[in-house]
């Protein structure tokens, strides 16, 4: 008796394995998810509206790991070897501008993990409710807009583009 109710709950197992796999591709057809499963002709229109919010969460990313790549990389993988690190130039302007403080690396990380997620992964439109209210993409805009001399015309043109964009 006791080896059937064994042998009875093995099955039983085994069956809800069977099913929860079928009820998972049953999901995974009917729903149409997975990596890359909205980047469909019929979408083209949701994209180029969420370019400007793709463009500038990638710029922001982009912005702040390449004026310091040795400090992300040390922080970011503590144990590796300071030999292998990056030689970076110290730039006089990146101690004043605050979009480039180093307390930010884990705003950072965090945004462009899951902006990648999001464009690889979900809707457009979901892409767009979760980054927009970001505040790494704020504070990147601040940044381009309180830009001081003549590099920083050009980064104030874009910093007003972007609350052009947003209003």
């Amino acid at each position: 008796m006791v080896g059937s109710s064994v042998t009875t709950g093995e099955l039983r197992l085994t069956n809800f394995a069977i099913r929860e796999s079928r009820a998972e591709s049953i999901t995974t057809i009917s729903r149409d998810v997975g990596p890359f499963r909205y980047w469909t002709l019929l979408q083209l229109p949701n994209f180029l509206l969420a370019s400007p919010v793709l463009l500038f969460s990638f710029a922001a990313s982009y912005t702040y790991y390449s004026s310091q790549p040795r400090l992300v990389i040390s922080r970011t993988l503590p144990f590796l070897p300071s030999s292998l690190l990056p030689s970076s130039p110290t730039v006089p302007s990146m101690s004043q501008r605050a979009f480039l403080s180093p307390s930010l690396l884990p705003f950072i990380h965090l945004h462009t993990a899951t902006t990648l997620l999001l464009l690889i992964s979900s809707h457009v439109q979901i892409l767009l409710r979760l980054c927009i209210p970001n505040p790494v993409i704020w504070w990147y805009a601040a940044d381009l807009l309180l830009a001081e001399g003549s590099e920083g015309e050009g980064r104030r043109r874009w910093g007003k583009r972007w609350i052009g964009y947003c209003v």
